[in-house]
């Protein structure tokens, strides 16, 4: 499988503000990369890695820089949570209604990581994110670290960007 024009982002715990995501906000880190040759972004990456306690409302764990290229997605990640006993935590890409979850029924901590992936289709400008909450909602469930990836599969003219061999 060849995919063309691959823009990578890389966001560092130390470009995100603790602040803004204890807030409940999205932060959007300071990025770096590539433009494809054609000059239209197919795909991007980015992650996060620190311990941030997860409240009962939707925080984001993990988004892109903004979109470029409208259109349907293909995305893929991973969140790793250190979940309290007798919790679980679920998460949403793009607050769609598939979610992703781990439950803990033990009496101790437990590590986790949840898989997630959809097909997502997004405006230029916008950005793809995982966001994640805690059942319980007391903050004693911590998210880890937490990737997406998010390759365009059809732009929003129809055109496939990803060739098969």
């Amino acid at each position: 499988m060849r995919i063309k024009g691959i823009k990578t982002m890389a966001i560092t715990a130390a470009a995100v503000s603790s602040a803004v995501l204890a807030s409940g906000g999205i932060a959007m880190a300071t990025t770096s990369g590539t433009a494809a040759d054609s000059g239209t972004v197919t795909g991007l990456t980015a992650s996060y890695n620190g311990t941030f306690p997860l409240s009962g409302t939707l925080s984001g764990a993990v988004v892109t820089p903004a979109i470029t290229t409208a259109g349907t997605y293909y995305v893929t990640g991973d969140v790793q949570v250190t979940i309290q006993p007798r919790d679980s935590v679920t998460c949403k890409i793009n607050n769609s209604t598939a979610t992703y979850s781990a439950t803990n029924p033990g009496s101790a901590n437990m590590w986790a990581v949840i898989p997630v992936n959809a097909s997502v289709n997004a405006p230029a400008d916008r950005i793809i994110n995982i966001g994640c909450y805690s059942y319980a909602g007391n903050s004693q469930t911590y998210l880890n670290s937490a990737t997406v990836n998010a390759t365009l599969i059809t732009n929003s003219t129809g055109t496939p960007t990803v060739t098969l061999p």
